[in-house]
């Protein structure tokens, strides 16, 4: 299962990507700054890093470009995946000439998160994305699986550890 780093200092988006990455069978690690984002990396090397754009101390693109410079093995080709809410092309192109692999602009969908990810873990590595789409439908057969129990008991809502499948 494919392990990303999530660094959002806004705890509802970051709330929402974990969410929705761990939904899709990633492992999900979080950092709220660029530094934590940065120690979390080189301590745990996630196979992917999500990172938003403006965070307090290290901004995202400040990461990107310490990975990008890393002198440790093969860090500086962890995939990146920039968020920001800068949609100009100005910005877009700061963000890849820092480094990132893709550029996502905020809002986006959850289709298009996916999307992105899966991309970036496909070119990193063939066959990555696949691991984590095989956990992902085996986690919404178990989450069915619980609905169809629940509807049967007449439950009308579920604990939130089912939710989270």
């Amino acid at each position: 299962m494919p392990t990303l780093l999530v660094a959002e200092d806004d705890p509802d988006i970051r709330m929402l990507l974990v969410y929705r990455l761990r939904h899709a069978g990633h492992e999900v690690l979080e950092a709220a700054n660029g530094a934590d984002a940065l120690d979390l990396i080189r301590a745990e090397r996630p196979d992917a890093a999500i990172l938003d754009v403006s965070m307090p101390g290290l901004s995202g693109l400040e990461v990107c470009r310490a990975v990008r410079a890393a002198q440790d093995g093969d860090l500086h080709r962890l995939p990146i995946l920039v968020l920001s809410a800068y949609a100009s092309q100005r910005e877009i192109q700061a963000g890849l000439q820092a480094g990132a692999d893709q550029y996502l602009t905020k809002p986006f969908t959850a289709s298009q998160l996916a999307d992105a990810v899966r991309d970036m873990l496909d070119r990193a590595r063939p066959g990555l994305a696949a691991v984590a789409a095989g956990a992902a439908t085996r986690a919404s057969a178990r989450t069915g699986a619980m609905l169809a129990g629940a509807s049967a008991l007449g439950a009308t809502a579920l604990p939130r550890a089912a939710e989270a499948g």
